[in-house]
């Protein structure tokens, strides 16, 4: 599995509590990358390094890799890696109603598009994705969704729910997972997935006109 979009690890440390393991976690930030790094204890690399060692035949080991998923030398990178589960949080403010909602009009709204994209090269399987409960809503939401399918990603399940329990925040979070269409899933897989719910622990409705969170501790 990959941890693309990888902020702190927030999907590596959920699948440890599945005894799996990310063999790589990509962040462009260098601080927060770097951060990353010494909180999961893994070496943290650098695109252009890792590229050049590759070219002198060294394979990469598990890490957490400094670089831009727009850039094909990650893509590149990754595919040594044989990755068959990227699990992902693309960025979510061109998809939040908290901001100017310009989807793939504008790079942090592409690069989700660009995931499917470069994903179908290196043999990505299952994509699980987590963003902003009202992306399902934007005008650009239903052109995402096809364009995944021209790259031979289905949307299996998706569904949004409450973070509150999770987090200090009042925030619905958009949780889907899309699979190669060749990949046949049997019907009573799809039941209990579309079953899985979280517990509710709600402070009522957000209260900030047309935004879709509402922070409690703002200190």
């Amino acid at each position: 599995s990959s941890d693309l979009f990888s902020g702190l690890g927030g999907w590596t440390r959920g699948l440890k509590a599945f005894d799996k393991e990310s063999v790589v976690l990509v962040e462009k930030d260098a601080t927060v990358a770097r951060a990353c790094a010494i909180s999961l204890n893994l070496p943290l690399c650098h695109v252009e390094q890792v590229y050049q060692d590759l070219c002198q035949g060294i394979v990469p080991t598990s890490c957490v890799l400094v670089g831009d998923l727009g850039d094909k030398k990650v893509w590149t990178i990754l595919s040594f890696f044989h990755i068959r589960i990227g699990c992902m949080s693309p960025p979510c403010q061109p998809w939040s109603r908290a901001s100017r909602e310009s989807g793939l009009a504008v790079v942090d709204g592409k690069i989700f598009a660009c995931v499917f994209l470069m994903a179908s090269h290196i043999g990505i399987r299952v994509l699980n994705v987590e963003n902003v409960g009202s992306i399902v809503l934007h005008p650009h939401f239903r052109p995402l969704i096809e364009f995944a399918k021209t790259r031979g990603y289905e949307l299996l399940h998706a569904d949004s729910h409450e973070a509150y329990p999770f987090l200090p925040i009042k925030r619905d979070r958009w949780l889907a997972t899309f699979i190669e269409t060749k990949i046949v899933v049997k019907e009573y897989a799809k039941e209990w997935t579309a079953k899985v719910r979280f517990p509710i622990i709600s402070m009522g409705p957000a209260n900030l006109h047309r935004r879709d969170c509402l922070q409690q501790h703002f200190d």
